[in-house]
């Protein structure tokens, strides 16, 4: 786990938050899947201002824009754009990396 994640409070797994539990913290917002999380929306929203995105199946380029849509929803989109723009550099240098003709699958 990653220094600036610390501290932190374990809500229950994606598949089943504990609604009691993300009460409990009173977030400023929540980021819920939309698809997931649509059947649980009404309680989130009740709970703090709730941002669907799409997480699962989603694309690399899609999981990007989302990336992009947090930046702007938490005033940090100078910020999220420099580090996405860094992330497509990486990427673009492990791709230079591999042999011509490479199909190369990843996951998060």
């Amino acid at each position: 786990m990653c220094n600036y994640l610390k501290p932190w409070q374990s809500v229950g797994t994606s598949a089943h938050p504990s609604l009691e539990t993300i009460a409990v913290l009173k977030p400023d917002l929540i980021i819920a899947d939309s698809a997931r999380h649509a059947g649980i929306y009404c309680q989130l929203s009740s709970i703090a201002h709730t941002l669907m995105l799409k997480s699962r199946n989603e694309t690399h380029e899609q999981d990007l824009q989302s990336a992009a849509v947090i930046g702007t929803v938490l005033g940090k989109n100078t910020e999220m754009q420099q580090h996405l723009a860094l992330h497509r550099q990486q990427m673009q240098q492990f791709a230079s990396q591999l042999p011509k003709g490479l199909k190369v699958v990843f996951g998060t």
